[in-house]
């Protein structure tokens, strides 16, 4: 099944009113059931200038499980960063952008094609344009509307990759979303800055507020690549859930966050362990002192440039008395409670002269459940441990990573409950080989010693090729910076979607009115560029576009 892809920005400026512009991309021609099936060829049309050719491009692209494999028969301006962007725009989305100033745009972000919801346009008379581009891209899907309002005051040359501050440095922009009447407003990224809250708020008296930690990389040709934010997605909601918060959607946590990152992709540091931490979190934001759930949240997401997290030698302390979490409670969530909570037993083991904890079960303090904010894993002998996920202990990311490269690397890997006493064990009898704590923040972070019941209990010092955690470490990090193959499919590369081009062609004038059709397409390593004005589409398409135009500029 063939299908001719031609891909425009259609604009329309009324003369005199600069401010109020219409600016149309579209996918012309595709057609899409639900479900995109596997094995449909694509054949790409370049854009018109002279309407009286018809030039076809010689490049075709298969869809193979929904991976692309590109076929060049002949050099095509659609190269296979073009692809790339067709791949998201089939199958995640058409863009309509209205410029209202030169600081603010709203970008309406759709799914798939066959059904379109109307929507309605301040600052512009002619809505019934906007109808008529309805009833030629439709969606099937939820429409995410995006307001960008880019920052007139960037910070990023006063950045120093090579000298910050984790956590205290943050990115030009971030994005919020407002819930209020029992639905999630316009996702708007906006200059990174203070919010207006009173100390009345309910997030901050009654604790309903989670949050996540990912990360974004940059590799060497200066391509930027999320790992596994799906994950990252299911469990902000599940934590949200749990807190009796609204969920949100998926367009609002993964194409708001790849926005960000786009957009301030330049604040991202590469290097052996440099990265950018990205914090998305939901919290309550009513104005009400009443034990109760919440009327208003925001979603907000934020980031900051991160380098190695634990840069000195860890020990750390086996609690006997605290517990991070509790049956029944909030263990499984990333609550911002369970943080709270656990400061005061931490400053406790620092003043004993460790760095962190490792928590047991509240119940008998004879299990393993977490390390500080991190999950734990245990070495004997040959063997990897590691605690089960359970209301108690949080399903982390980086965790399920290590699980599954060990695996691969055919370690063997046990998932079941650690006691204290085999830890001590295996420590006095040296089949105890390492005992360390991942996450994302930190990757991973091998331990030195474990302090218990008053003893410190020294453990082994592995070289690096000795060490499991060291080398589970460098696959993964290997593979988040896009230095190895990614058999997994967990590395997800963050497009140039925020971008425009400079190429136009002038198709109709009139007083009043000027129109224009515009190109897309990508240069390496991803950015639109101009292109050579040499291309064309078919002479009954331009008719059938002109005949349009002149019906709306009257």
């Amino acid at each position: 099944m063939n299908f001719m892809i031609n891909i425009f920005e259609f604009r329309v400026i009324k003369q005199l009113k600069i401010s109020q512009i219409v600016h149309f991309r579209f996918i012309y021609g595709i057609f899409f059931q639900r479900k995109i099936v596997n094995d449909m060829i694509f054949v790409s049309f370049q854009i018109f200038i002279n309407c009286h050719q018809n030039i076809q491009t010689c490049s075709k692209t298969e869809f193979q499980n929904i991976n692309f494999v590109i076929i060049y028969q002949i050099q095509s301006i659609f190269d296979k960063h073009m692809f790339c962007f067709l791949k998201r725009s089939v199958m995640r989305m058409v863009v309509f952008v209205q410029i209202i100033d030169k600081q603010s745009l709203t970008t309406i972000i759709c799914g798939l094609y066959f059904s379109f919801q109307t929507i309605f346009l301040q600052n512009y008379s002619k809505i019934f344009i906007f109808r008529k581009l309805c009833q030629i891209c439709r969606t099937s899907q939820k429409i995410l509307e995006m307001i960008i309002q880019k920052t007139e005051n960037s910070r990023i040359s006063t950045f120093d990759p090579n000298n910050f501050s984790f956590g205290n440095t943050f990115i030009d922009h971030m994005i919020i979303c407002e819930y209020e009447n029992g639905k999630w407003g316009d996702v708007k990224l906006v200059p990174y800055g203070p919010l207006m809250f009173t100390p009345a708020m309910m997030g901050v008296n009654y604790g309903q507020a989670c949050f996540e930690g990912m990360k974004a990389y940059k590799d060497k040709d200066g391509q930027v690549f999320l790992f596994r934010p799906e994950k990252n997605f299911e469990r902000i909601n599940k934590s949200a859930k749990r807190l009796a918060m609204p969920e949100v959607t998926e367009e609002m946590f993964l194409d708001g966050l790849k926005a960000l990152v786009d957009i301030d992709r330049d604040w991202i540091p590469y290097g052996e362990g440099m990265s950018l931490y990205i914090r998305p979190l939901i919290f309550a934001t009513e104005e009400a002192l009443k034990a109760r759930v919440s009327n208003k949240y925001m979603f907000a997401i934020v980031a900051t440039p991160a380098k190695s997290y634990y840069t000195a030698p860890v020990s750390v302390k086996i609690s006997d008395h605290y517990s991070r979490a509790a049956s029944g409670g909030v263990g499984s969530a990333k609550a911002a409670g369970n943080y709270a909570a656990s400061f005061y037993p931490t400053q406790l083991a620092i003043e004993e002269g460790y760095e962190q904890i490792i928590w047991t079960d509240d119940s008998t303090h004879e299990y393993f459940e977490e390390s500080g904010t991190m999950n734990v894993f245990v070495r004997i002998n040959d063997t990897i441990y590691t605690p089960p996920t359970s209301e108690k202990i949080l399903d982390g990311v980086t965790r399920d990573s290590f699980i599954q490269l060990a695996k691969k690397r055919g370690i063997d890997v046990r998932i079941e409950p650690i006691k204290v006493k085999d830890v001590i064990e295996a420590q006095k009898n040296g089949t105890l080989k390492e005992v360390w704590g991942v996450g994302t923040a930190v990757v991973t972070t091998v331990f030195e010693a474990l302090g218990y019941q008053g003893e410190k209990l020294a453990l082994p010092k592995l070289s690096n090729e000795e060490s499991f955690a060291e080398l589970l470490k460098n696959d993964l990090v290997s593979l988040q910076n896009n230095l190895s193959e990614d058999p997994f499919g967990w590395r997800v590369l963050v497009d140039h979607v925020l971008e425009t081009v400079q190429f136009s062609t002038q198709i109709y004038t009139k007083p009043g009115f000027t129109g224009f059709f515009r190109l897309y397409t990508f240069n390496i390593p991803g950015r639109f560029h101009q292109v050579c004005p040499a291309v064309s589409i078919s002479t009954q398409f331009c008719n059938r576009m002109l005949v349009w135009f002149r019906s709306f500029t009257g």
